[in-house]
This record gives C-alpha cells, sequence and structure tokens, in this order.
C-alpha cells in the first residue's frame, strides 16, 4: 500500500498498544516513517498503518441576513391591532416606542378612518392618571374605547395594575373592584364593583421589557423602537403629508437632517416639523440655529 507524504495515519504502539496519530514523513519499500505531535518517529510496515479518515463535510446552514424591518408594514400593523380592539375581536393593545414617532396620529386617524367619533365612541387620556383615577375613567368609559396616551403611570404603579389586569382578563366575565383603604374621597355615584365590557388601547414610551408581564399577555403588542436608519426612513414616508410648508423647503430640511443625524440629540418625527419652522422663521440662518438646537 502506497501512502503519501503528509497523510495523516494512525497505528499501534508497540509496547502500549494505544493508538497513535501521526504524519508520514517517508513511504518506500511497504515501509512507513511516521512523525507523531511529541517529535517522535516511527516506522511501521505499511499494512499495520491506517490512513485517518477526514470527517464528512456538513454543508453550512447558511442564514439569510435578516430583512430590515419594513416600516410602512409596521405602522400598517399598529393600524390593524387598532381596528382590532376598536371592533371588540380583542380587548386591548399597547404600542411601545419613543416619543415623536407619530404613535397617537396613527391610532387617532385609523380610528377616525373607520367611523370612530371621539369623544363620543372613544376617549383619549392624557398624562398621569391616578388608580383611583383610572377606576372611575374604566368606569365611565364601560363599553367604549379608551386610548391612554403617555400615561405610563397607570402601567407602573401597583393598584393600577392590578385594576388592568382584572379590566383586560380573557374571563368571558371581567369584573373589576376598588376595595382600596384611605382612597381619599371617591365618587358615591360609582360603585365598589362593576362589570367591564370595554376595550383599551394603551400608547407608551416604554420599553417592552420595562411592562407588565400579565398586562403583555392580555394585550397586543406592537414595538416600534426604532433604529435611527428607520427613524429617517420613516421622516421619508411621511414627508409628502406634513402640511403648512413648502415641498422644496421640505426636501431641503430632509437633506440636512440626513446629514446632521449623528449628531442629533433625540431624533423623531418632531425634528422635521422643528426644522422647518426654524426654516421658516429664518430662512438666511436657519442651517446653523438648527445645528445648534438639535446638536448633543
Amino acid at each position: 500500500m502506497n501512502i503519501k507524504i503528509g497523510t495523516e495515519v494512525e497505528f499501534q504502539e508497540t509496547m502500549t498498544r494505544r493508538m497513535l496519530r501521526g504524519t508520514v514523513a517517508n513511504c518506500r519499500d511497504g515501509q512507513v516513517e511516521i512523525h507523531t505531535p511529541d517529535g517522535r518517529s516511527h516506522s511501521r510496515v505499511a499494512d499495520r498503518v491506517k490512513p485517518v479518515q477526514a470527517p464528512a463535510l456538513v454543508p453550512a446552514r447558511i442564514m439569510p441576513p435578516p430583512a430590515p424591518t419594513d416600516i410602512q408594514s409596521l405602522f400598517e400593523s399598529v393600524r390593524d391591532v387598532v381596528v382590532m380592539v376598536a371592533r371588540g375581536h380583542t380587548a386591548s393593545a399597547i404600542v411601545s416606542g419613543p416619543g415623536g414617532l407619530g404613535k397617537t396620529h396613527t391610532v387617532t386617524e385609523t380610528l377616525d378612518g373607520i367611523g370612530l367619533r371621539r369623544g363620543v365612541d372613544y376617549q383619549m387620556v392624557k398624562g398621569f392618571t391616578s388608580p383611583r383615577g383610572l377606576y372611575e375613567r374604566l368606569y365611565y368609559n364601560n363599553g367604549k374605547l379608551t386610548v391612554f396616551d403617555d400615561c405610563d403611570s397607570a402601567l407602573k404603579d401597583r393598584i393600577s395594575a392590578s385594576l388592568l389586569k382584572a379590566a383586560l382578563d380573557s374571563y368571558s366575565t371581567r369584573e373589576i373592584s376598588w376595595v382600596v383603604k384611605k382612597s381619599g374621597t371617591p365618587n358615591a355615584s360609582i360603585p365598589l364593583h362593576f362589570e367591564f365590557d370595554g376595550r383599551i388601547i394603551f400608547l407608551t414610551n416604554k420599553l417592552i421589557h420595562e411592562l407588565d408581564e400579565p398586562l403583555l399577555t392580555r394585550s397586543l403588542v406592537v414595538d416600534l423602537q426604532l433604529t435611527q436608519a428607520q427613524i429617517l426612513e420613516r421622516m421619508e414616508q411621511i414627508l409628502p403629508t406634513v402640511s403648512g410648508f413648502s415641498s422644496p423647503d421640505k426636501i431641503r430640511a430632509m437633506e440636512f437632517i440626513r446629514q446632521s443625524a449623528p449628531h442629533i440629540r433625540n431624533l423623531s418625527l418632531r425634528t422635521l416639523v422643528m426644522v422647518l419652522r426654524i426654516m421658516q422663521a429664518n430662512p438666511t440662518r436657519w442651517q446653523k440655529l438648527a445645528g445648534r438646537f438639535l446638536a448633543t
């Protein structure tokens, strides 16, 4: 048997009979010279040497790179869940993302678009709400849709969270009770417990992992935590809809924001309007002023 020089082989050690591995240094007249990693040289009859079989190559599982998030589809998801909640297909939804991304506009535009009237078919609650205020709001809006916009206090307060868990439970009958002692001067016309059959949409700046897990499991959740590139893409999408400014000015403002994006402190859709207003007020010095106001 002729074995090529450089072949990795295995063979039996004379004294111990254990198997060794080494590399063929020479092969002549049926004798094979083998060098082992410990620096020794061994001579064996070719028939006593067995080439080491290379392991079969397993094709690498090549995963395609993740597709970039389709921003348009992401905001369409927001509209989809808003419609599902508004029509009673599910009790609640949570839309999470930093301020200035258009969460409120998207939700109200969607509700108005399906014929719901603000103040009649749905109510907006903005800012801080106490647990008792939340309880009373749920009572007065029972049977309707309530949109809590930037009411993060309701999501992190223990009592408020308990009320919301009861309101959004999956049981056919959802009963909310007010059994908190020293609750101030509650409205005597509101019962201490009632069955709730309303719907709720939360718009929050909090990160998903900061939210109460039971609330997440009871709601449809859309996470709008966007990268800088995605925010810029979203700006491009809404640029034609921004009213009160000329098209050339909007294009110039967008170009300025793209160039300045790495240095902008809080990039959001509000940045676009702010730059346009600065441009409108200071047509000759707007770039310098905008850079100063927006810079980190």
